[in-house]
């Protein structure tokens, strides 16, 4: 064979290589636009009314509550299975009780935001609510913010509220 033959097919895999690492990466995009629309479609709508609460103002030393209440709205039971409360809000604020008591709690970072997820097993039956409240004492003057999400069912089913409280 000449020489044009042995370069016709090594560029002939070469464009194989190209081609089979295109296919892949579309696949792979596909498949986190697929994943994200599924996550996307995951909430708390038609299960529960979910409110989250936290005074504006407070004084410095006093104690204070967020509270989150969840009304289950389904025809089934359903789970609390997190309250995650992002770092920023919990900066000037100690916790010293929360009630129901959790399961568990740990930090953990997501879309370059910490949160503390507290973890629960609250059943909730239909028509029936849950109230938990994080009691606490403002320790630091601030303008304190984020989010506080509460999960339903599992880490997916999720609301996502919004707090902010100025320690004065």
């Amino acid at each position: 064979m000449d020489e044009y033959g042995k370069e016709n097919s090594t560029q002939k895999w070469i464009i194989t290589g190209c081609v089979s690492v295109f296919v892949i990466a579309i696949c792979c995009i596909a498949a986190v636009f697929g994943g994200l629309v599924w996550l996307g479609s995951m909430s708390t709508e038609g299960l529960a009314q979910i409110d989250v609460k936290a005074p504006t103002n407070v004084q410095q030393g006093q104690v204070y509550a967020i509270t989150v209440e969840i009304k289950n709205i389904s025809n089934d039971e359903i789970t609390l299975y997190s309250v995650d409360i992002e770092e920023n809000l919990l900066r000037g604020f100690i916790i010293t009780s929360v009630k129901p008591t959790y399961l568990d709690t740990y930090d953990y970072g997501f879309g370059g935001e910490t949160y503390q997820t507290y973890s629960f097993d609250a059943r909730i039956p239909p028509g029936q609510s849950l109230i938990v409240t994080f009691e606490g004492e403002a320790v630091l003057n601030g303008d304190f913010s984020g989010d506080v999400d509460v999960c339903l069912n599992s880490s997916f089913n999720c609301y996502t509220g919004f707090i902010r409280t100025i320690v004065e």
